[in-house]
């Protein structure tokens, strides 16, 4: 006698069909969630006010990348962890120097580019100092410093400063020699180390009855004095754009480019700038915009500590063992040679070029010429 069983429909088929399913189950969750998760993550990232940008660093990738699986699952990340993590854990935030952390304001207005200006550059633009505000509560404030005068003021100023130009006139026009009056003259921070004292030891004899106020600034400082008639001539970086007809410009010298670096430190340029921390003679003055533009077709990835436009204090880091930098070789950095190394940068790297700018018709033409003739004598001795 024969049996014969038959199993109807196929075991082992449905369970292929059925494993199958919870495949395409499981895959299809985790990609649902997966997507939900990126789709949520990036909500409150919006919400919170951090941006599209920020937002769309939030990734998501399925597993596996093609098929079905019981095992699947779905990987949800940030593209820009630290930034993300820092609005998470809240960690405390510091500028490159260490004290502190300068966040503008709506009200301070936008940058060059577009980009957040920086508290230097406000002060530039504005023509104002920033005063510190210490706050017990809250964080602490840059507050602009200015006087507004009453209304009669503001009607009786203009003709104030016609009085007093006409006073000063007056006394220019009796000196038949046109050698004395009143002279406002301008000078970057090197120079007044290193031109003006030499200047004003030779008017001293030349030209006893003449009154010259000396200001310090920045380039773009004292080239806004001349626009605005404060000054009457300036000792400055040559600028890039053309200068108009009614400015005169003397070139002094030109100072070669140089890499500083603490005494006894060695190895190629490259090496240097990639290994040390880099002080940056700052990108936004007249000096240093042209100078990082070469140092950026280089491609070499550099630490920036900190920009300043000051090449006295850069040479005083350096020698201190802060960094390194590269700079225009100006004569006062002879002071510092006990403590530092110079190396020449390669031709590609340009020169600064320094230069008198001043007023056309210029006021007292005799002493203006004496002074350009006083500052090429001294730099012809002094050229680096």
């Amino acid at each position: 006698m024969r049996l014969k069983l038959d199993i109807d429909p196929d075991i082992v088929a449905m369970m292929a069909a059925e494993m199958a399913a919870g495949e395409r189950a499981v895959t299809a969750a985790m990609r649902e969630a997966g997507t939900g998760l990126k789709s949520a993550w990036r909500t409150q990232i919006t919400g919170a006010g951090l941006g599209r940008r920020l937002a769309n660093s939030i990734r998501n990738q399925n597993f596996p990348r093609s098929g079905e699986s019981l095992d699947a699952a779905a990987l949800v990340w940030s593209k820009a962890p630290v930034i993300v993590g820092a609005h998470d854990t809240g960690p405390l935030i510091r500028s490159k120097d260490g004290f502190w952390l300068a966040i503008p304001l709506p009200a301070a207005g936008l940058g060059l580019r577009g980009r957040r200006i920086t508290p230097g550059e406000w002060e530039r633009r504005r023509g104002l100092r920033l005063r510190f505000v210490y706050r017990r509560r809250g964080p602490s404030l840059l507050v602009g410093v200015t006087a507004k005068p009453t209304r009669d003021c503001e009607v009786l100023l203009p003709h104030i400063r016609t009085l007093i130009e006409d006073a000063d006139s007056l006394k220019e026009r009796l000196d038949a020699t046109g050698m004395s009056g009143h002279l406002r003259m301008g000078a970057i921070s090197t120079e007044l180390g290193e031109t003006i004292p030499y200047v004003l030891a030779t008017l001293r004899s030349a030209c006893p009855k003449l009154h010259l106020q000396v200001v310090p600034g920045t380039s773009q400082q004292l080239y806004e004095g001349l626009n605005l008639g404060t000054l009457d001539l300036a000792v400055t970086v040559r600028p890039d754009f053309a200068l108009p007809k009614s400015r005169n410009v003397t070139v002094l010298k030109k100072q070669k480019h140089m890499l500083l670096t603490p005494r006894g430190m060695k190895g190629s340029l490259e090496e240097i700038l990639e290994k040390h921390p880099f002080i940056r003679y700052d990108a936004r003055s007249w000096g240093g915009e042209k100078l990082e533009s070469y140092l950026r077709t280089l491609r070499i990835d550099r630490n920036i500590l900190c920009d300043i436009d000051s090449l006295e204090t850069i040479a005083v880091m350096v020698g201190n063992g802060m960094g390194v930098s590269v700079v225009p070789e100006w004569s006062g950095i002879d002071l510092h040679k006990f403590r530092l190394n110079k190396v020449q940068m390669a031709q590609e790297a340009g020169s600064r070029e320094i230069c008198v700018i001043h007023n056309l018709p210029a006021k007292l033409p005799k002493v203006i010429e004496l002074i350009t003739e006083i500052c090429q004598t001294h730099a012809s001795k002094t050229d680096t």
